[in-house]
């Protein structure tokens, strides 16, 4: 009885040990996934020089960096694939096409792969950059999960239906982030940024069809100067800052919530934001307490950096560079040879995935008497067992587990 309960015991520990690995190789981000997959080289320091470049040349590299991680999230999730090219991917959507960013992602991307080559992924370079930015902008140091892997294709329909509209209602906007993962609060923290003039100029000629300007829009110099910005029938698209406050438009603070609090609200939401009693309390809150909104935003964009990722053998991939191969039309072969990946392939026509799933070679000790030999063995380099034996249903049980386990983590390690 004794030595049956002491290889429970075992088993027991085996099966948790398992249960981790299997857990972290297949299903989550962490902090320092990059940590010794790339010799010397620190990946988030490479990035953060190379963000610190373009910031020096344009300051307005930190609202392009973040609003860029935001509207590659709300689309299928962190997987960057707002950043792959083609003739209908999530670029070409008419809500992304102001969006900007994409060279100093493509520069920090070009600088990793340099001295750590197929390794580290375009989505996991966004988020480091984008995280960069904020700090260099004044904004609060907040440590990034990494571990994510690229998406094989884009939509334009997704991005259409899925990220926000600027007159969106408070209410369908909490719905909206509610269904991302993220709270009322978070909806809140991360109305950060800037918009371009076709995103707001029908507030200033002709509101909701009316044929006057939205008359919230307070006060007067501050409308004229908006009129200035996006004249009615200029066909460049300027872009405004949705923080307006004098030299803050460049920095990460809670400037934006002050101005709309005073009707200075660039996009219908921005209003609808501060006046609704929905979120009306968390502005204000926001907008009056002294370092409120630096200790929030953070970690709002580290829960935003979590939705619908992709890790571990999912139909994914590790881009070499931002401008990848893989776009709309393409099936990706997500598949890693001898890993036990995915076979199948994504592509369009409404189907996120085509094609059969199959299994690649797996390690040698997964072949059925090969990995029940291991686990039998004893002292000494014995195939025999000596003392007491695990019982045969125990052994079956272990090893099913260490194939499930191996499998899973061929890629991850």
């Amino acid at each position: 009885m004794s030595k049956f309960r002491s290889s429970s015991v075992v088993l027991l520990l085996i099966f948790v040990l398992l249960v981790t690995l299997i857990s972290k190789c297949q299903g989550s981000i962490y902090h320092g996934y990059y940590i010794g997959k790339c010799g010397k080289y620190n990946v988030e320091e490479i990035v953060y020089n190379v963000v610190k470049t373009h910031l020096q040349r344009d300051p307005d590299t930190v609202s392009d960096l973040i609003r860029l991680q935001f509207h590659d999230c709300f689309v299928r999730g962190c997987d960057g694939s707002v950043l792959l090219d083609g003739e209908m991917t999530e670029k070409t959507a008419e809500i992304n096409v102001g969006l900007s960013g994409f060279r100093a992602v493509d520069d920090a991307k070009e600088a990793v792969e340099k001295v750590c080559p197929g390794v580290v992924s375009c989505a996991d370079v966004l988020t480091v950059a984008a995280r960069s930015a904020v700090f260099m902008a004044g904004g609060k140091w907040y440590s990034v999960e990494t571990g994510r892997r690229d998406s094989l294709v884009s939509h334009r329909r997704e991005a259409i239906a899925e990220i926000p509209k600027p007159d969106i209602s408070v209410d369908s906007a909490i719905q909206l982030f509610a269904s991302k993962g993220l709270s009322k609060e978070d909806f809140v923290y991360l109305m950060v940024g800037t918009a371009h003039c076709d995103k707001f100029r029908n507030r200033l000629y002709n509101f909701h069809n009316t044929g006057d300007r939205d008359k919230r829009i307070q006060p007067l110099n501050f409308l004229h100067f908006l009129k200035r910005t996006c004249p009615r029938n200029n066909q460049v698209d300027n872009q405004a800052f949705l923080d307006q406050t004098p030299k803050s438009e460049f920095k990460i603070d809670n400037g934006y919530y002050n101005q709309i609090l005073h009707s200075k609200g660039i996009l219908e939401i921005d209003d609808n934001l501060a006046f609704s009693p929905l979120t009306n309390g968390i502005v204000k809150f926001l907008a009056y307490t002294p370092n409120a909104f630096h200790d929030r935003f953070g970690p709002a964009m580290v829960k935003m950096g979590r939705i619908n990722v992709l890790t571990g053998n999912q139909d994914s991939s590790v881009h070499t560079t931002v401008v990848s191969k893989f776009g709309v039309g393409h099936g990706g072969g997500g598949g890693h040879a001898g890993g036990g990946g995915h076979s199948g392939s994504r592509g369009v026509g409404g189907l996120d995935e085509g094609g059969g799933r199959g299994r690649g070679n797996t390690l040698p000790i997964l072949g059925g008497a090969g990995a029940a030999a291991a686990a039998s063995r004893g002292r000494g380099g014995s195939n025999h067992s000596r003392g007491s034996a695990v019982p045969n249903a125990h052994l079956r049980l272990l090893t099913l587990l260490v194939s499930l386990a191996l499998g899973s983590c061929l890629i991850c390690f």
